[in-house]
């Protein structure tokens, strides 16, 4: 207990101020260094990558940038979409919202230059035949980060740290599942965690391509689905949409009274609860997508970082989004609720029987693909810096993990995994601070060089 309590305590402390600064301000420095690509160039961005990729199928053996970004997508739209606006939401109030946004814009920018590090400074996995590269911050820090020892160094301690944040990824949206899943239909506890760990278990042996095929099936029409009815909500609620919208900005800066159910909270508790829900996820910062985004087939390293943009766009301004605006507009944040339950409930008073299947099977099929994702973002990685073997017996563990996590509850295990996307934050961002000038060398070799030349 004390332990956990110093945890809960450390995290409740890095994702205040701490995190604000680091997070936000190193992304405002590579923002800065990139052009706020993501601002000024947004169109471009999502015109050369998802428009491109609709309009002209592209046939490779190895991964493209679209089968590149659904696989991190997998693991980026989870539930920290559903549970963990509805967190943020019961923890921060509406103007947590707010703090999630401004995260999320953030986000957008140092994804770029995460996905752009990735490809630039990765290298072949041994006998993969160029299917496969070692990608990544464990590469990019070592590779990239102009002075050499500081580079080695941060580059093995975020080894260490992000794979024990990765280990911690897999419980923890298996718990998420266990929550929902037992509340919403009463099913054994035991069944659902035993379903979880076989199906993430047959996609992870079947290794990257299997993954990969997993990805692009599913992503797509997961989401999709979740949105529609998200949007049938918010037009059945249209009435209350303004409130919830003005709710957001005000409370930002104000906090927000006791209401209902809610116990309020101040100013702090907004930025706390937004900043950290809305980087978790988007998962921008700790680097961890990156290792997928390396894997793409591009002639650029500048057209995956274009990819990154895309993926948070998604993510967080898009799927987040459409989350807080039901959980606003319909009320039901102000019902005290535990806030991994008030998607649900919207949904459920909403729609009856369908409604909660239909959040259930969303949230399942999120949660299920990004911990299948974890995982195998895990593997990529140990193997890539520890080494084949290691990489085996981590993936048992990680099963084992998930068990617990599926046990315990989604609340007992947020603090820990806040903890570690913490340490992952401060070392990644760090890093990539320190590349700002070979970031901003590389984006403006190609828009003055290469995209013309598309």
């Amino acid at each position: 207990m004390v332990i956990y309590n110093a945890i809960s305590a450390f995290a409740d402390w890095a994702w205040g101020v701490p995190m604000l600064v680091w997070l936000v301000g190193g992304g405002i420095v590579l923002s800065i260094a990139t052009g706020f690509i993501q601002i000024r160039r947004i169109g471009y961005c999502l015109k050369h990558t998802i428009v491109d990729s609709l309009r002209n199928k592209k046939d490779s053996e190895n991964i493209t940038g679209l089968q590149a970004v659904l696989s991190a997508l997998s693991g980026t739209i989870g539930t920290g979409n559903i549970v963990g606006v509805g967190t943020a939401i019961a923890m921060g109030g509406p103007g947590a919202v707010f703090w999630m946004w401004v995260v999320g814009i953030v986000a957008m920018g140092i994804k770029y230059c995460e996905a752009l590090a990735s490809v630039k400074y990765r290298e072949p996995a041994a006998n993969t035949g160029g299917y496969l590269w070692n990608a990544g911050p464990s590469m990019y820090l070592k590779k990239g980060v102009p002075f050499k020892t500081l580079g080695k160094v941060l580059a093995t301690v975020y080894a260490f740290t992000v794979t024990w944040g990765l280990l911690l990824s897999g419980p923890e949206h298996t718990s998420a599942i266990t929550d929902v899943m037992t509340a919403a239909f009463g099913l054994n506890k035991v069944l659902v965690i035993v379903v979880c760990v076989l199906i993430v278990g047959i996609v992870m042996f079947g290794g990257m391509k299997r993954f990969v095929k997993v990805s692009e099936a599913i992503v797509p029409v997961m989401t999709i689905i979740y949105i529609v009815f998200g949007l049938l909500i918010v037009v059945l609620n249209i009435g209350n949409l303004p409130g919830a919208v003005v709710s957001i900005f005000k409370n930002a800066f104000t906090g927000t009274a006791a209401v209902g159910g809610f116990a309020g909270a101040g100013i702090a508790q907004a930025i706390r609860w937004g900043t950290a829900r809305g980087m978790y996820s988007s998962d921008a910062g700790t680097g961890i997508q990156s290792i997928m985004h390396g894997q793409a087939d591009v002639e650029h390293p500048v057209q995956q970082g274009m990819w990154g943009v895309f993926e948070v766009f998604v993510d967080t301004i898009v799927v987040c989004s459409f989350t807080a605006l039901v959980i606003l507009s319909t009320g039901v944040w102000e019902s005290g609720v535990d806030g991994s339950s008030l998607a649900l409930m919207a949904y459920s008073e909403t729609f009856g029987v369908v409604g909660t299947v239909v959040l259930s099977l969303s949230l399942f099929l999120f949660a299920i693909t990004s911990a299948i994702g974890m995982g195998i973002f895990m593997e990529r990685h140990v193997s890539g810096v520890f080494g084949k073997t290691a990489a085996k017996v981590l993936v048992i563990v990680y099963l084992g993990l998930m068990v617990a996590g599926g046990w315990v509850g989604f609340g007992a295990v947020v603090p820990f995994t806040d903890m570690s996307t913490a340490l992952n934050i401060f070392i990644n961002i760090t890093g990539l601070v320190l590349m700002a000038g070979s970031l901003r060398a590389t984006t403006k070799d190609y828009f003055e060089n290469f995209a013309a030349k598309k």
